[in-house]
């Protein structure tokens, strides 16, 4: 399942870390967890299903991922769908 691919990936990170060479390889390394990440994301929205928050949540905890990942002086453009951004009921 895509929870086990997660939780294997996530646990021989650190060895792949120890093992990279250079900062490329450090950075390959933490897109490739969180390529793993997104494939379990992709699992959890669709078995719960497209109308619940989680995509909402998903997608947050991407942007927040990302900008830890880039330099402290980087910056995003984000644009989001009404039904993503409203304060109305679903």
């Amino acid at each position: 399942d895509a929870a086990g691919l997660l939780a294997m990936v996530k646990s021989r990170e650190n060895t792949w870390l120890e093992q990279a060479a250079g900062k490329s390889s450090r950075s390959d390394i933490a897109w490739g967890v969180q390529y793993a990440n997104l494939i379990k994301q992709f699992a959890e929205n669709t078995y719960k299903g497209h109308y619940s928050f989680y995509r909402d949540k998903a997608m947050a905890e991407n942007i927040t991922w990302f900008l830890a990942n880039q330099s402290p002086d980087s910056r995003m453009l984000l644009w989001a769908h009404d039904y993503h951004i409203s304060r109305g009921v679903r």
